[in-house]
């Protein structure tokens, strides 16, 4: 038997990945979950932040942004609603675009308040992923 998951992560344009790894961790609403093969059936909303995964002692790791993710017999696939591009914009267009969004989030309430938060937390895993 493989001892291997079959990784899909894929977006609405097209499939951004698609191999087999020896283990994911995906960062859900609730927390960050680890998935080895064998793991059990699991369905999860995804936050804001880093999936990693690794394949033969190589690690990659993608920041994303919401959707959805399916673990079932092996099988882990990850619907997402955006992949964020880390050569969009430099460190420091990202750390002036948080002190925007803190800016926003001392005047706004509801949902430009809640815009703002989920901005902070992008910018916060892009300059993760960059360093």
């Amino acid at each position: 038997m493989e001892n291997k998951l079959n990784l899909r992560i894929l977006t609405r344009q097209r499939t951004f990945v698609e191999e087999k790894v020896d283990e994911v961790y995906i960062p859900a609403k609730t927390g960050e979950i680890g998935v080895l093969p064998g793991h059990r059936p699991l369905l999860a909303l995804l936050g804001i932040g880093i999936l990693h995964f690794s394949k033969g002692g190589e690690k990659e790791r993608i920041g994303i942004c919401g959707g959805i993710a399916e673990v079932l017999n092996d099988e882990v696939k990850i619907l997402v609603e955006e992949i964020l591009n880390l050569e969009e914009k430099s460190e420091e267009e990202i750390l002036k675009e948080i002190q925007e969004a803190e800016d926003i989030l001392k005047i706004s309430s509801g949902e430009e308040q809640e815009r703002a938060k989920n901005q902070i937390k992008k910018c916060q895993t892009l300059l993760k992923l960059k360093r």
